[in-house]
């Protein structure tokens, strides 16, 4: 279970990364991502950053790249931004959730349930 401070930061990391990302990270390659939640290690150092993206495989793997290579420019950003001693590592890992659930609404259309039986 996280900590307050823990949920805290996660929190106010999640909103200025995805500012930044929107508003000042020129590339292409990451129009259509959606950062989902953040994960920080008791210690505050290390960040999983939780990303959905819609597009293809490829397309994807691209914005995988070109998150990893900003990476360095969004801890720089966030240094600026934020009160904390230590600016996280950032490691950007890819949210299947939202592919997950469709995939199961899917399934249960096809099997006849619908989701307002429930």
């Amino acid at each position: 279970m996280a900590s307050q401070r823990q949920q805290r930061v996660a929190k106010q990391l999640l909103q200025e990364i995805s500012i930044i990302v929107e508003q000042e990270l020129n590339d292409p390659r990451v129009e259509l991502v959606t950062f989902t939640d953040v994960h920080i290690s008791p210690d505050l150092r290390n960040a999983r950053v939780f990303y959905s993206y819609m597009g293809g495989d490829a397309e994807r793997a691209r914005c995988a790249e070109a998150l990893d290579h900003a990476s360095g420019m969004l801890r720089r950003e966030l240094g600026r931004r934020l009160p904390l001693r230590f600016v996280p590592v950032l490691r950007f890992e890819y949210d299947d959730s939202s592919v997950r659930a469709e995939r199961i609404a899917n399934l249960l259309r096809r099997s006849g349930i619908s989701e307002d039986e429930e």
